[in-house]
């Protein structure tokens, strides 16, 4: 009888395990859902920023470089669109719950913000024919009144609540999930105990038909266990998702910058030119922190879980030869000069030529920032050894010996980035390697010896082409 009672006992624990996993999985679900929503609406909070400034650039300055402001507007609209998408995924997870009826207002919230972009969109669209037009004047108080002011106050207050409602979840589901995995520790406890304590009677006893049944119900226990260590790890590396909350805190320096420049819109009076110089100013800080902000996005998606990779055919000159256009732009700020050669005859390599460019800006940007006024930062690219190799030099100060163990680290900033007193986070040159090694090649930066700093990309050539 106290066998039967013990194994009842045990059979009993073993059920709340399985109730417990039960009540971990739905946790898990709500706290996946809500964290692809939360990312979602950082990705929404970065491409408001970006179509904003876009918009003005455009207003103000009469160029949309390589039709970024369409590339802004197709953003959005793709943003939106994961967002709704997550949003209804996320309601799916709660059918036949009573906390259904909460969550339904999460999808009135998404179409508001849909709508609330398009009105804003068509309203940019008027001042960009009221400028055409000739009535520069009444499209800048458009801009002003019907796009920047109602992205700032309208569609921002939207998204920074939902950025707090969902982080807020993601973290109830966390603590919820942890307490119930603390519970189920101490039940698998008593259970092992008690286990125990049917091994030693069946062993006083010799009911070896009973032994096996206790050695079944162990092997159930432990494997329970294990599945529900299995799906609190993955949970666990969901917390690095967090960390792009550090980049939300970003976006206050760059709307007091939007402030500034909403009122120098708003001044009927002035000299022109001097306003095009403050509103130019204005725009490179904005675009300074803004770059920063994306580092540190492109940081907090690394650390939780890699982004997908576009792999294709893709040549490597195309690639140089984007970066280096828009690296231009980088160089001419500091009064630097880029040369390249480009000569590795169309080789060719699989990858994700959009992740590939970034990498290749990453050394761009790290070659200017060390190079003096009137320096030439040169780019190269070339097949050697059955792999496409790209090489970037500058004439700067080179490596400290005690820096060069610690370049590819995140967020180290060595002696010379601290002397120069270059922006930045420490974090491009890691992210720049997780992308090389995602491609199965090598990156390394080191001193030349003639003085300046190398850096080097190789990328295995595409089967086929060898």
């Amino acid at each position: 009888m106290i066998v039967i009672a013990v194994c009842l006992g045990v059979a009993a624990f073993i059920g709340l395990l399985n109730a417990g996993m039960r009540a971990a999985d739905f946790a898990l679900l709500r706290a996946q859902g809500a964290g692809s929503q939360l990312e979602s609406l950082h990705a929404l909070d970065g491409a408001a920023g970006r179509y904003g400034r876009q918009v003005v650039d455009q207003l103000l300055f009469g160029y949309d470089r390589g039709g970024e402001l369409q590339t802004a507007r197709n953003d959005m609209d793709r943003v939106l669109a994961n967002l709704a998408r997550a949003t209804r995924e996320e309601l799916n997870a709660f059918t036949g719950s009573p906390d259904l009826q909460k969550e339904l207002p999460e999808i009135e919230t998404v179409r508001r913000m849909t709508d609330l972009y398009h009105a804003i969109d068509a309203a940019a669209k008027r001042a960009f024919s009221l400028s055409a037009s000739g009535d520069g004047g009444e499209a800048a108080r458009v801009v002003s009144r019907e796009v920047d002011f109602r992205l700032t106050n309208e569609l921002q207050p939207l998204i920074d609540a939902g950025i707090g409602e969902e982080r807020a979840e993601v973290a109830e589901q966390l603590a919820m999930i942890e307490a119930e995995r603390s519970r189920l520790l101490i039940a698998a406890a008593v259970a092992g105990g008690l286990l125990l304590l049917v091994v030693a009677l069946l062993a006083i006893l010799a009911m070896r038909r009973s032994h096996r049944g206790t050695t079944t119900a162990a092997a159930e226990t432990r494997a329970a266990m294990a599945e529900l260590d299995r799906k609190l790890k993955a949970l666990e590396q969901s917390r690095g998702q967090l960390l792009a909350d550090i980049g939300h805190q970003l976006r206050t320096p760059l709307t007091v910058l939007r402030g500034e420049a909403d009122v120098a819109l708003r001044s009927a009076a002035g000299d022109t030119d001097a306003l095009r110089v403050a509103m130019q100013r204005v725009r490179a800080q904005a675009a300074e922190l803004a770059l920063l902000f994306d580092d540190l996005i492109d940081a907090a998606r690394q650390e939780s879980e890699a982004q997908p990779l576009v792999m294709q055919s893709v040549r490597l000159e195309d690639v140089a030869a984007v970066a280096v256009d828009e690296g231009r732009m980088l160089a001419e700020a500091r009064e630097v000069a880029i040369a390249a050669d480009i000569g590795d005859d169309g080789a060719e390599i699989e990858g994700d030529f959009r992740h590939l460019k970034q990498a290749v800006m990453i050394g761009i940007d790290n070659a200017v920032k060390h190079s003096a006024p009137g320096a030439t930062v040169e780019l190269s690219t070339g097949v050697e050894s059955g792999r496409a190799v790209l090489r970037i030099r500058d004439s700067g100060p080179g490596i400290a010996a005690e820096d060069q163990p610690y370049l590819f680290q995140r967020f180290f900033r060595g002696r010379a980035e601290q002397d120069m007193m270059n922006p930045g986070f420490g974090i491009g040159l890691a992210i720049a390697k997780g992308i090389v090694e995602r491609h199965g090649g090598e990156i390394a930066l080191r001193n030349r010896s003639e003085g300046g700093a190398l850096f080097e990309i190789a990328l295995p050539l595409r089967v086929g082409t060898r």
